[in-house]
C-alpha cells in the first residue's frame, strides 16, 4: 500500500479546520479529523477512482463537510 504524505500547509490547513470545528461545537473537531481519516482510507483503497482535475492531480471530496482532499499518486506514495 502507498505511504500517504501530508504536505506541510496542508497539516495546517486541516488543523485550523478542526480548530474551528471544535470552536463551534465540542466533538466536531475530532470528527472532521475522522472524515479525513476515512477520506484518505478511500484514496488509499481505490486512489484511480477520482477523476483527475488536471495532469495527475485529483480531488477527493468529503462526505460530512465542505472540503476537498487534493492529492496525487507518485510511486509509492501519496502527496496530500
Amino acid at each position: 500500500m502507498h505511504e500517504i504524505v501530508v504536505h506541510e500547509d496542508a497539516d495546517d490547513e486541516l488543523n485550523a479546520a478542526a480548530v474551528f470545528y471544535e470552536s463551534r461545537e465540542e466533538g466536531l473537531g475530532d470528527q472532521f479529523l475522522d472524515e479525513i481519516a476515512s477520506a484518505f482510507d478511500r484514496i488509499q483503497s481505490f486512489p484511480f477512482s477520482w477523476i483527475a482535475l488536471f495532469d495527475d492531480i485529483r480531488s477527493c471530496l468529503l462526505r460530512r463537510f465542505p472540503y476537498a482532499i487534493v492529492y496525487r499518486v507518485e510511486l509509492n506514495e501519496y502527496l496530500f
